[in-house]
This record gives C-alpha cells, sequence and structure tokens, in this order.
C-alpha cells in the first residue's frame, strides 16, 4: 500500500500528464514565476565558514542578543520613518565564521520580527526546549539542530509568522554574482521562506533513526479492557503475571465476546472475591443470541466470591445463579446485575506496532494516522487519526482513544500480510511550521535554491501548514536547480496539511527521500523528477494518505510573491 501512494504521485498516471500539460501553456504569470526563480546563478558554501564546527559553539554568542540589536535598530527606523511595518532587509544576521545558539529553554519563545539571516552557523543543542519565531529564515552558512537529549519533555519548533509579501534575500560578498541578474542583487524568495542558498541544513530530530521506523505494517488489533494495565481475554491474558495462583489485590475486567467463544461444558465459570479487589465481567456484543456451546454475558456483575453460570436461554431473557461459599456449604441466589463497566464504545483498542516503532514513538505520545484498505469499510472511515494514551514497548503496542469498534475492522498481518493497514506517527521532536493568509491557502515553504555539491540532511522533522497553492515553486520541501548534491538524505519526515505538494526534487541528482510520511496534501506528492531530467534520485518507502486534489495548479496563481 505505501509504494502504491509513492508510486502513484511519483508518476501521477494521467493526472500527472494534465498538469504538465497545463503548466506549459498556462497564462504568463507561471513563466515570470520561473523566470523570477530561474534567473540565479549558483550560491557556494562560504569560505569564511571553512573551519566552522559545532566546537565554535561556546555559547559567547546568543541568538536572542542578535535578535535584540536587530529588533532595536529596525524599531528606531520605524519611528524615524513613521513606518507601521519592520522594514525588508534587516535581518538579525549571524556572521559568517561565527556560531550563534538558539537560547531557548523551557518551553521559552523567542521572537526575530525582521527574520533571520544566518550566514555563519545557527546552532540547537540538544537541551534546548522552546520555539523560534521568524518572519523568514536564510541560510547561507549552517542551520545545525541536534535531536532534543530529552524528546518526551522538549521539542523545537520554528515558526514562520512574516507578513504575505515577497522576500528578498541580499547574498553574502562571496555570492554577489547569484543575484546579479536581479534588481538591487537581491534575489526573490517568496513570502514565509526558509531558503537555503549555498548553505547546509542539518538538522536531526531523532536520536537513533536507524531504530525508528514513521510507519509500519499493523500487526495485529485487539478491544483492550476497562482497565488498562491489568487484561484478561482470549490469548491475552495478564493479570498478575501468576499462572499458578489466582490473581490477587488487582481490578480486572474479563471482556467476552457473544457468538463465538466456545467451551466444551457449555457454560464459563467466573471467580471473583470481592475482598481482593474488584472484578466485572462485560459483553462485547450485546443481544446476540447463542447456540448451545456459546458464551453470553449481557450485563456486569460483582459479588462475594461468585461462579457465574450463564446457560443457553434467549439472549433477552436468560437465566442464572451465583454460587456462593458459605461455611463450606454451596448455596444460590439469584443473579443480580449492577451497571458497573463503561459503556463498549467508551474503551480503547490496543495496535500492536512492534516494539522499535513503540519504543520510538512513545518519546512523542501525540497522533498517529491508521489507513485501511479493507473494501468493507466505507472510504471516510479508511483513514483514521488516533491520539497514543499508552504505550507498551516491551509488548511492542500503543493503545490509542478509539475503540476498536469505532476503528473499524483493518486488515493486519494475520489477517491479510499483502494488504494490512499502515500505522504512522505524526509528530516529531522538531518542527518547522507557519501562519497562513487570510484565504487559508498559503503558509511557508522551505527551499533549497541553487545549492550544488553541498549534501542536506533533513532528518526527524514534522512540516506543517507549508505550501502555496498556485504559486510556482512553492512546497514544503524542495530542492531547486540545485545539480549533484550526493548525501542528501530526507528522511523520517512528516509534511501535514500542506497546501501545494509535499517533496519536490526540481532540477537536481542524488537526493535520498526515504521513509517519510504525508497526510492531508494537495496536489502531487512526492515528485523525482518534476522536469524529467533529474537522476539518480531515490524514493523508498514513503507513505502519503488524504492527498487531495489541489486547489490551483503551480503558477496558475496570479500572486507572484
Amino acid at each position: 500500500m505505501a509504494a502504491a501512494a509513492g508510486s502513484s504521485h511519483g508518476s501521477g498516471g494521467g493526472l500527472r500528464a494534465s498538469s504538465i500539460k497545463k503548466e506549459s501553456t498556462t497564462t504568463s504569470s507561471s513563466s515570470s514565476q520561473r523566470e523570477l526563480m530561474e534567473g540565479m546563478d549558483n550560491f557556494m558554501p562560504l569560505p569564511c565558514n571553512a573551519n566552522l564546527t559545532v566546537d565554535n559553539c561556546d555559547g559567547t554568542t546568543l541568538l536572542s542578543s542578535i535578535i535584540a540589536a536587530a529588533t532595536l535598530e529596525a524599531e528606531a527606523l520605524m519611528t524615524a520613518t513613521n513606518a507601521t511595518s519592520y522594514p525588508q532587509g534587516m535581518e538579525a544576521t549571524i556572521p559568517c565564521g561565527t556560531c550563534a545558539i538558539a537560547d531557548l529553554s523551557g518551553g521559552s519563545t523567542l521572537l526575530a520580527p525582521t527574520g533571520i539571516d544566518v550566514q555563519g552557523m545557527l546552532y540547537f543543542p540538544p537541551s534546548t526546549h522552546g520555539t523560534l519565531e521568524t518572519a523568514h529564515m536564510f541560510v547561507q552558512g549552517v542551520l545545525k539542530i541536534d535531536p532534543p537529549d530529552n524528546p518526551e519533555a522538549s521539542r523545537v519548533t520554528i515558526k514562520l509568522i512574516g507578513p504575505d509579501e515577497n522576500v528578498f534575500l541580499t547574498p553574502h560578498l562571496h555570492n554577489t554574482m547569484a543575484c546579479s541578474s536581479y534588481a538591487n542583487g537581491k534575489c526573490p524568495v517568496g513570502k514565509r521562506p526558509i531558503a537555503v542558498a549555498g548553505g547546509r541544513l542539518d538538522v536531526r530530530g531523532l536520536q537513533d533513526p536507524t531504530t525508528c521506523p514513521s510507519w509500519v505494517n499493523l500487526q495485529d488489533i485487539w478491544e483492550e479492557p476497562l482497565t488498562d494495565t491489568q487484561r484478561l481475554q482470549t490469548n491475552n491474558i495478564a493479570v498478575d503475571g501468576d499462572d499458578n495462583e489466582p490473581a490477587g489485590g488487582v481490578e480486572a475486567c474479563l471482556r467476552v465476546k457473544t457468538g463465538g467463544t466456545q467451551y466444551d461444558d457449555g457454560y464459563l465459570d467466573v471467580f471473583v472475591n470481592t475482598g481482593d479487589g474488584s472484578g466485572y465481567v462485560e459483553v462485547t456484543q450485546s443481544g446476540v443470541k447463542h447456540d448451545q456451546n456459546s458464551v453470553v454475558v449481557e450485563k456486569c456483575y460483582s459479588g462475594g466470591l461468585v461462579g457465574v453460570q450463564v446457560m443457553n436461554s434467549d439472549a433477552n431473557a436468560w437465566a442464572g445463579n451465583i454460587e456462593t461459599s458459605v461455611d463450606g456449604g454451596i448455596s444460590y441466589t439469584p443473579m443480580v446485575c449492577k451497571d458497573k463497566c463503561v459503556p463498549f464504545g467508551g474503551s480503547r483498542a490496543t495496535l500492536k506496532i512492534g516494539e522499535e516503532a513503540a519504543n520510538c514513538w512513545k518519546a512523542t505520545m501525540g497522533d498517529v494516522i491508521l489507513t485501511n484498505s479493507n473494501p468493507n469499510i466505507k472510504q471516510e472511515d479508511n483513514q483514521k487519526i488516533l491520539t497514543l494514551a499508552s504505550v507498551d514497548v516491551a509488548e511492542g503496542t500503543v493503545t490509542v482513544n478509539l475503540s476498536k469498534s469505532q476503528i473499524g475492522d483493518p486488515f493486519t498481518m494475520k489477517t491479510e500480510p499483502m494488504m494490512a493497514a499502515e500505522v504512522a506517527s505524526l509528530n516529531r521532536p522538531v518542527k518547522f511550521t507557519s501562519v497562513k493568509d487570510n484565504s487559508g491557502a498559503h503558509g511557508g515553504h522551505l527551499i533549497i535554491y541553487h545549492t550544488p555539491h553541498v549534501a542536506q540532511l533533513l532528518e526527524g522533522v514534522e512540516v506543517r501548514a507549508f505550501g502555496q497553492s498556485g504559486i510556482l515553486g512553492r512546497y514544503p520541501i524542495h530542492f531547486h536547480h540545485s545539480q549533484n548534491v550526493d548525501g542528501s538524505i530526507i528522511q523520517k519526515n512528516v509534511v501535514r496539511d500542506s497546501e501545494q505538494r509535499c517533496i519536490i526534487v526540481h532540477g537536481t541528482h542524488f537526493v535520498m527521500v526515504e521513509n517519510n510520511v504525508a497526510y492531508d496534501t494537495h496536489g502531487h506528492c512526492f515528485i523525482a523528477a518534476e522536469d524529467g531530467y533529474e537522476t539518480d534520485n531515490t524514493f523508498k518507502d514513503n507513505l502519503g494518505a488524504r492527498t487531495k486534489r489541489g486547489v490551483n495548479l503551480p503558477g496558475s496563481s496570479n500572486d507572484l510573491r
């Protein structure tokens, strides 16, 4: 199923061919946009960063100080000119050869209203926890983000908050020729960009990417009993770990599926000692009639030391006895039912996903999606967003916020190995996000501009609310005419809520795009060859879900920003 999603987006079939035709015959706005983007020469790495490493990040230069100085200067100009918005070209600039630390801790927020120009290195150490809000970001040097050392408690977020106006990049003196064909020697890079121009991304959100899959096939699914940690059910008996003696000092619920459980003697005995805890029995399918060998328990009940004997009878009028031990003798009293069980729909499902996925996903404890190819499931129900409630790494399972009946009956590796549902994590410890314009169609975008022979790394990042509908080249993750970038890796990321496409490789070669997830996006999602001459790009094990028709074809918008 993952291969189908990847191949359909990569080739696009007739839909892709149609879009090519329309892009080549559209109005002059498309041609104008392409000319704007392709008028650049190549950007090269800055020589003044040749000896710059993370060892130079000793904390003497703080990002907050650089931002404060730039903001003060911009606001002074605004006062002098009676301006009501921050002027362009006054970014908080990290000088070439200098490393600045992103000093975010305790979930704090750092605001850069004039944008940030990384000419040296901007470093987010593992201890970082907070949000950097910036109008835009230029990367002419190095953007380095290390995996949070405590991903369960730490998050790194870069949020683009710029206005709806085109931003212009003033290149470092070493790359002046790259923008020489534009007015004032500045390159147009769109609105709310993270624009890499001669620089390098070294962004890692995962501590051990080799053991952290972005998505897996669903191995099994079952209904979780009412108590999260104590389980009693068919083929899954785990109460207190002692198989020789009765469970003691615990609360447990035995869930009985009606109509399918077979017993040779025709009835079920359940013993509960209320002095040693409490116990309940719950039916999973109330009102189903049964044959002589099937068990039906219609209600929940508890008592002293009880044996519940349910014999074959009408499902709505069954008879039973409570057998109570009294001074060594046996007496029978009528069964008394008590409403002590949560309604069936209020329980939760357990998904078996494997130890590696469970161990990795517990760090973020966020949303997952479950895609389902079961033809018996309604189309609107074949993709569910589920929230993790608990994780059992040893068992390789996660408990989610919906019951199995609410999820449906997805195929699993046990039932249909070739069509098993996919389960994918939608959260990452590092996040790039953006505000949108009033129409909701234009968010941020990330682009690697004309930067050959520089290996880019973007790994374990959630990219959300990116893409700009109808504007050519404004995609969530986009390599643009960077030629050979051998060693570049885009892996284990999430692209979510995209207004235009997902991961696009244009005029660039030797990019590895692997094990990424895209959810709730517009337009062709994974494109390995936009013009057709791109070579040696690998798209492997990527998953796309809820991929919707693009509202506007790239290049059809008259908005050139």
